[in-house]
């Protein structure tokens, strides 16, 4: 993938979890603020390969199939994101590694 392209499709899921973040955790600025400092920016930095290309597009598949089946909410959205997030930073170049929204990725599609 192009590197803007990947830019963009890593914007795109960090600007989705932060909105699920803001409805969800609103309350709790402080647990806000530690997941931006961590996990969204330490994906904002992952590298352009098709294991974390296919990780992201899982993840935004995810909330695209919720949605589309009136199903989405925030909570549950999140949970599965931010588990992948981590997940896919510290265990991405294993063999084993497989994250749970990689069946979504046939729902990926640019506008979410």
């Amino acid at each position: 993938m192009e590197t803007k392209q990947f830019e963009e499709l890593k914007d795109q899921l960090v600007k989705a979890v932060d909105e699920s973040l803001q409805e969800v955790y609103n309350f709790d600025r402080k647990f806000m603020a530690q997941v931006q400092k961590t996990t969204l920016k330490s994906f904002k930095h992952a590298p352009n390969d098709p294991i974390i290309v296919d990780t992201i597009k899982g993840i935004l598949g995810f909330k695209i199939y919720l949605t589309d089946e009136n199903k989405f909410d925030h909570s549950t959205f999140l949970t599965n994101a931010l588990h992948d997030m981590n997940e896919c930073i510290q265990n991405w170049v294993e063999d084993w590694y497989s994250p749970r929204t990689n069946r979504y990725v046939e729902y990926y599609r640019v506008e979410i």
